[in-house]
């Protein structure tokens, strides 16, 4: 026996569009935000048709964005607590559009991530931290990796393999120098497609790290598995340690978890 569920998208002609394929479109965009919600139904309104012509522009502008070349990386450094020396940084992904001002990333990467775009973002990203973090650390005469962020709509696509081996070999960068972050959650949504993926960037000297770990009931089984260098604990368990002792102890647990497995962790959320 099957449970089934079933999702309706509703939309009126002439009131919610003029035509066929406008009506159909309106009544898809019903349907997301039905499946969203849980709802057994949502009617096209114009919170809706907004929301449909924000994403539309956003998109149309990130397309532009990276056309021009218009996007800008931060790199945010991770320190090694034993001496206090730079073990790292993660390049994080920055827009400050013309008019609108800065767009933040939780706006526009799934924006991206529901089309084509992450595609060319994410090779654009790779390439970007690639070249300008290795030519800070020449002119420092000292090489630490980079951490880059993997969509997880592209850690099931073999394609990423190619587009990150590309990227190291155009910079001339070291094997290891390179990490790819990908989310717990993203990879537990399908572990041997993600074992297929992250193994075969690990073959080529590139460092996996499962970010945001603890929040996404990720099996010990898999993780077994799994070609990982680095867990990196989620900031929820690490900004309030201090004062909650189940915190710290979920927090001693993992890095002694990390530890005895032979990997490296990196705390999320060190503030004070």
């Amino acid at each position: 026996p099957l449970s089934l569920t079933a999702h309706a998208g509703v939309a009126i002609y002439p009131d919610d569009a003029a035509n066929r394929e406008l009506l159909l479109q309106a009544a898809d965009t019903a349907l997301d935000a039905a499946r969203s919600a849980g709802d057994a139904y949502r009617l096209y309104d114009d919170t809706l048709r907004r929301a449909g012509e924000s994403r539309a522009e956003i998109k149309s502008r990130l397309q532009t964005a990276l056309d021009n070349n218009d996007l800008m990386l931060y790199f945010q450094p991770q320190i090694n607590l034993r001496d206090n020396s730079l073990g790292g940084c993660e390049a994080l992904m920055r827009w400050n559009h013309a008019t609108a001002g800065w767009i933040s990333p939780e706006v526009f990467i799934p924006i991206a991530e529901s089309s084509e775009l992450i595609d060319a973002l994410t090779y654009w990203s790779v390439n970007v931290a690639l070249k300008e973090w290795f030519q800070h650390c020449r002119a420092c005469s000292e090489t630490v990796p980079v951490s880059v962020n993997l969509s997880a709509k592209l850690l099931h696509s073999p394609e990423v393999v190619d587009l990150v081996e590309r990227a190291l070999n155009i910079w001339g960068a070291a094997p290891g120098s390179l990490v790819m972050e990908v989310t717990e959650s993203a990879m537990m949504a399908d572990p041997k497609a993600a074992l297929r993926t992250l193994s075969a960037l690990n073959e080529r000297g590139v460092t996996i790290s499962i970010d945001d770990f603890g929040t996404g009931y990720s099996s010990l089984a898999y993780l077994k598995q799994l070609p990982v260098g680095e867990l990196k604990i989620d900031r929820s368990f690490v900004q309030h340690m201090a004062e909650d002792a189940m915190d710290r102890r979920i927090v001693q647990s993992v890095i002694d978890l990390a530890h005895n497995l032979g990997l490296k962790v990196v705390a999320e959320g060190i503030e004070d």
